[in-house]
């Protein structure tokens, strides 16, 4: 009994170890899954993780717990090393292991990249199971917009250097900067885009986005036509995130692009009008002003001046001012401008930028009051014209470029109204052009280069005028751009001394990374091998800044080098577009136009000058032979001047400024700053000499000019007219005559007077030197009064010229005797009666003096005496000279003829048609009283040359009786001179 008791006890015993083992090793290490299964981690192989789902979550989930299961058998339950999570939280609370959302999590998406795989994980290892992981998922499976896209700044201010072409790219790849955005809600699940909107103020500019890696998108700022700004330009751009189903959010930065007109291309200024007319009428008291706009190249400094043109010389006489893009020309208050003689003045209006040089011209055309009612025209009025302002145009476009390129502009002689068109041709399908305005837009893309022709039409005076002008296309293609290096400027202006020592650096090409310069062109060609280029652009000869196989155009001495910097990589540098237009190759104001390129620029050479020519007179031969007029032409003509003689200086500025003197100076003077020579007053001699002039300037004299003067006689001058022709074809007219006769013609002096037909009273006159001629307004001819000299420069008869001309059409020929003398018809002889009547009324001032005395002393005393025989000679003679008095109330003087002559100006006097004044008490009637006195009231003079003066003839000499013409017969001729009260009128009478 006591061995049973025993067995049961111990099999009781074993039963209750073994049920209690049984569960402590079921129980041991395990935990509950979220549906509250569980997991018996001592049933997992070593090494093994299990992987646990807690659920799933939106992006915009608030932290909180996500989950709590049970534990048996767990002590610690803690983050594996490399597995600790930022978002997820792991807890042992007891027996409780909590799993929660962290406060992290709200920033997930701006702290995760696009690669982040959207499942939160934390990995747990128990102390009950070692090597055995325990990994919690957590899914992210909801996604919203919850950011707008994000600028790194709140505003950009970009430099730019201007102008730039279409297309080109200022925010972007190769831009001058870079703009991102970044979108944090972007990710693989939810692939929003990102859009930009750009403010009205940039309006020739596009904005487009770039996908870039990450969450991130790149603006692109480019232009839409060619873009050039002298003042900042202020816009916004705003970014908005779009999504399918969903508005967006956005935000807004400001943009600010800056000029950089240090480094920018200087523009050449450019007047908006090629001519502004300014009318003066006689009487004006306000004149002017006259205002002229610049529509580029007036941002910079620029100077403005007046320069005399032709017509008359008014560049005295106004003042320019510039005011930001408006120049304003004024009157000086002291000038008398109204006071001028001529009919028209022309001023050139200049505009030029103080660094380049570069200028810019408008005509300013002054309508005088000489001329006021047929102002002189710059050309003829019969022509009318239209032309294009860019008589050879060049643009270039990208092949993928569509929208506006350039615009076409043309003028006309009169108000106008053009209309545009592009003619038939290979490219006109791909172009448009506004019949309006003249702006040109592609329509379709161009793959090849090639040229159009732009025709410009109007109608003036109901008649059609056209103009074409053909237009250079040059097709450029986009490429990537992977290099950084550029150049700082578009355009350099150094200055340097001509036959400065060399070698000389002009320029520093190595920007890193490899790079050097090549040289793509120069201006002039020639001086391409002046230069080496490399990682320097190096001036290796010396430059002759006169040299004429270097500059064959003195008037520009600029060298223009066209530089592009290459860098060496591995890729190779890639330029975004080749932004050179084609252009003529000619003078700097082509550079006017450049447009930014990073990997370009261009350097402009301006050659200082060294005074190391003197001046010399290459247009004029030596010896020089002019002409003068004997003492008697002189005084009728009156010629202003002998002749001007101008030397030429190839050096500039003030090293060409020449001074004119001459050996000996007893007879002649110059001017020194125009060299003028005039003959000294009462030191001239009229008779042929000679005198050598020179010309210097601050370093010494060039070669002297002998002039040979010669005098004119009558026989050496010719009178020559020639019908519709102006002052201003002198010269080809001299050439033409010169060519016929086989002589050397010069001209005395010229003028354009009126037409001998023409009866129309109003008169106007145009004047060369101080040459004045009345005309009447209906036609006009040019009068040159000319001479000749032959081969061995002597000079010849006006008679051997006159027969060469009498076979020409064109010209009507009189020597000067033959006009002189009244040959003509044309009055020009009244000028040398002007002696013979000064001296008659002297003659008869004294024989009036005479009268008076003869009848005080003699007369009077007398005049009692033969009453009967005075009353029948008093009958007689009051019968033979009432119808003459009665009929006859004025003199007339010479009629009014045109004089062909420099410097002589007649005029006319109108017939008086009133009775003879009342006699004055001032002066008695003198009167006889005797019949042997009957000549008292008259003065005998003596052998009086009556066919001196035929053009004064007396106002009664006709009417003399039969009776008086016996008398004569036996006396010999006298003539009877007699005055009116007031001596108004004098009358010569043959007796």
């Amino acid at each position: 009994m006591i061995f049973k008791m025993r067995i049961f006890s111990e099999t009781f015993v074993l039963s209750v170890v073994f049920i209690l083992t049984t569960i402590n090793v079921t129980n041991g290490c395990s935990f509950l899954r979220p549906n509250d299964s569980e997991v018996n981690l001592d049933d997992v192989a070593p090494d093994s993780t299990v992987y646990i789902g807690i659920g799933e979550i939106s992006d915009n989930e608030v932290p909180r717990l996500l989950y709590a299961g049970k534990t048996y058998g767990i002590v610690s339950f803690d983050p594996v090393s490399g597995g600790e999570s930022k978002y997820l939280s792991s807890n042992l609370n007891g027996d409780i292991l909590e799993i929660s959302l962290t406060e992290s999590y709200k920033d997930w998406e701006s702290l995760e990249d696009t690669s982040f795989s959207h499942v939160l994980t934390v990995i747990l290892e128990t102390d009950c199971r070692p090597g055995v992981k325990v990994e919690f998922r957590l899914s992210i499976d909801r996604f919203t917009n919850g950011y707008p896209p994000t600028f790194l700044e709140s505003s950009y201010d970009i430099s730019l250097v201007v102008p730039l072409p279409v297309g080109s790219t200022i925010i972007g790849d190769c831009g001058v900067t870079d703009i991102e955005v970044t979108d944090f809600d972007y990710n693989n699940q939810y692939p929003s885009q990102v859009e930009f909107v750009l403010s009205e103020a940039a309006e020739k500019l596009q904005v487009s986005s770039v996908k870039r890696n990450g969450k991130k998108w790149a603006v692109s700022l480019k232009t839409t036509e060619t873009f050039n700004i002298v003042q900042p330009l202020t816009f916004s751009l705003t970014a908005y995130d779009v999504f399918p189903g969903d508005t967006g959010l956005s935000s807004v930065v400001q943009i600010t692009l800056t000029p950089n007109l240090e480094v920018s291309t200087p523009q050449s200024p450019l007047f908006k009008e090629p001519i502004h007319i300014l009318d003066i009428k006689d009487g004006e008291d306000i004149i002017g002003p006259i205002k002229a706009t610049l529509v580029e190249g007036f941002s910079a400094e620029v100077d403005v001046g007046l320069a005399y043109s032709h017509g008359e010389n008014l560049e005295g006489f106004f003042d320019a001012d510039i005011s930001g893009d408006t120049v304003t020309v004024t009157l000086r208050e002291s000038s008398s401008i109204t006071e001028l003689s001529g009919n028209f003045g022309v001023l050139i209006l200049v505009a030029t930028h103080r660094d380049t040089g570069q200028s810019g011209r408008t005509v300013i055309h002054v309508t005088l009051p000489g001329n006021y009612a047929t102002p002189p025209p710059t050309t003829p009025p019969e022509k009318k014209w239209i032309r294009f302002r860019d008589p050879d145009a060049a643009v270039s476009v990208y092949s993928q470029q569509i929208g506006y390129i350039k615009t076409m502009s043309a003028f006309c002689s009169h108000d106008c109204t053009i209309e545009y068109h592009i003619e038939d041709g290979s490219l006109s399908d791909s172009l448009f052009i506004d019949p309006e305005n003249g702006r040109i837009n592609v329509t379709q893309n161009i793959s090849e280069a090639g040229h159009f022709y732009v025709t410009a039409v109007t109608v003036i005076e109901e008649v059609l005028y056209d103009d074409r002008t053909r237009v250079h296309l040059n097709v450029m293609n986009l490429q990537p751009c992977s290099n950084g290096s550029q150049w700082t400027h578009s355009l350099a202006v150094k200055r340097i001394q001509e036959g400065l020592n060399v070698p000389y650096t002009l320029e520093k090409c190595d920007f890193g990374n490899g790079c050097q310069c090549t040289l793509e062109s120069v201006i002039p060609e020639k001086a391409r091998e002046y230069f080496t280029v490399g990682e320097e652009v190096i001036l290796n000869n010396v430059i002759d800044r006169e040299d004429e196989n270097l500059f064959p155009d003195q008037s520009n001495t600029d060298i223009i080098l066209h530089l592009e910097v290459n860098c060496e990589s591995s890729t190779g540098i890639k330029t975004l577009s080749d932004l050179w237009n084609i252009r003529p190759q000619s003078t700097i104001d082509e550079v006017g136009s450049i447009e930014y390129n990073a990997l370009r620029t261009v350097i402009v050479l301006k050659i200082e000058d060294e005074n190391d020519n003197r001046p010399e007179f290459s247009t004029i031969a030596s010896p020089l032979t002019v002409g003068y007029p004997n003492a008697e032409i002189t005084r009728q003509l009156l010629p202003p001047f002998l002749t001007q003689v101008q030397a030429a200086d190839i050096d500039e500025g003030e090293n060409a400024r020449i001074r004119y003197s001459l050996l000996p100076a007893d007879q002649f003077a110059i001017r020194e700053e125009t060299g003028v020579i005039y003959p000294i007053a009462g030191a001239f001699k009229y008779e042929d000499t000679r005198f050598t002039v020179h010309a210097s300037d601050a370093e010494g004299e060039g070669e002297p000019l002998e002039v040979n003067v010669k005098i004119l006689n009558h026989d050496n001058l010719l009178v020559v007219k020639v019908a519709e022709s102006i002052l201003e074809d002198t010269n080809a007219i001299l050439q033409k005559i010169s060519s016929i006769t086989e002589y050397n013609v010069k001209s005395l002096s010229a003028a354009v007077i009126a037409d001998d037909d023409d009866d129309d009273d109003d008169t106007s006159y145009r004047q060369l030197g101080n040459l004045k001629s009345t005309r009447n307004s209906g036609g006009s001819i040019l009068w040159l009064v000319v001479y000749g000299l032959n081969s061995r420069e002597e000079l010849v008869h006006s008679s051997d010229i006159k027969l060469h001309l009498d076979g020409q059409p064109e010209f009507k020929a009189e020597t000067w005797t033959s006009v002189n003398n009244g040959g003509d018809g044309d009055g020009s002889s009244d000028m040398g009666l002007l002696p013979a009547v000064i001296a008659l009324s002297v003659i008869l001032a004294i024989l009036l003096g005479g009268a008076v005395v003869v009848y005080v002393l003699y007369i009077r005393p007398k005049r009692d005496k033969d009453q009967d025989y005075y009353d029948r000679f008093l009958t007689s003679d009051r019968h033979s000279s009432a119808s003459s008095l009665e009929g006859n109330g004025v003199v007339s003087t010479a009629e009014d003829k045109s004089n062909p002559l420099e410097n002589v100006q007649f005029s006319s006097t109108m017939k008086e048609t009133e009775p003879p004044p009342v006699a004055s008490t001032i002066l008695p009637r003198i009167t006889t009283t005797e019949p042997d006195q009957e000549l008292s009231n008259c003065t005998v003079l003596g052998d009086f040359d009556h066919g001196a003066t035929d053009d004064f003839r007396g106002t009664s000499g006709e009417d003399v009786s039969e009776n008086e013409d016996v008398k004569d017969e036996m006396t010999r001729r006298k003539s009877v001179v007699t005055f009116n009260d007031n001596v108004e009128r004098i009358e010569i009478e043959r007796l």
